[in-house]
């Protein structure tokens, strides 16, 4: 009675495991059949270890964003369309595009320099609606992380 009884227990061990294997089958196979015969191209950018990068991991908007971080989100939202202390930052570009980009440079190191001094339309007009409120003077940025910044404001 009792090897009859160990003789069923195996042969109800067996059983489960049979049923355990077709099942792992049972879901195995679909994704098999489904799965791409090729990988598809990434999305984006590719890092030196063959990673997807993000949009926010390529090195110029990176930098761009520790300058905004840095320099700009204490006054200007982040979200770039909405003002704060200071203007919306989303359409600066746009807003400069009459002016020789140097201008847009000029007025990042020293705002009240091409207010009072140079007297620049652009700046004469961020005065008039923004002032007495003084933008903050960055004059150690060099044109390459202004460059970043707007970048990263553009993103």
């Amino acid at each position: 009675m009792e090897n009859t009884i160990a003789r069923l227990l195996l042969l109800k061990a067996q059983l489960y495991a049979l049923l355990a294997t077709f099942g792992g089958l049972l879901l195995i196979i679909p994704l098999v059949l489904i799965w791409p015969s090729e990988t598809p191209a990434p999305a984006g950018p590719i890092d030196a270890g063959g990673m997807l990068m993000s949009v926010w991991d390529t090195p110029k908007l990176a930098a761009g964003k520790t300058l905004f971080v840095a320099n700009c989100a204490s006054c200007h939202h982040k979200n770039m369309r909405d003002d704060l202390t200071g203007p919306a930052l989303g359409e600066v570009e746009k807003n400069w595009a009459a002016y020789p980009r140097q201008d847009l440079y000029d007025w990042v190191r020293n705002s009240q320099q091409m207010i009072h001094v140079r007297r620049h339309p652009r700046a004469l007009e961020l005065w008039k609606k923004w002032g007495p409120a003084q933008m903050n003077s960055f004059p150690d940025l060099r044109d390459e992380q202004i460059d970043q910044l707007l970048a990263y404001i553009q993103g």
